[in-house]
């Protein structure tokens, strides 16, 4: 099973934060996505924000990664 950071396959459908790097013209930065992950395999991984969209990160981009409780005021699934 993949694992990176703290998040593995069994999170697949709970909500995570993902820090990830970027390439940008002056150089690599860094950015946060949060929300349910929908897929995770040992290439890449997809999280789906609170507006709807789908982000899908390079395993190798992930610099943290870790489960975070449900949004405020967001019923539990």
């Amino acid at each position: 099973m993949p694992s990176v950071g703290r998040i593995t396959h069994e999170q697949v459908g709970s909500r995570v934060v993902v820090r990830y790097r970027r390439a940008e013209p002056d150089g690599p930065t860094f950015t946060d996505v949060v929300g349910v992950l929908e897929h995770f395999d040992d290439a890449s991984l997809r999280v789906r924000d609170r507006r709807g969209q789908a982000v899908t990160v390079a395993v190798a981009d992930v610099f943290l990664a870790k489960p975070v409780p449900p949004r405020p005021g967001a019923p539990n699934r």
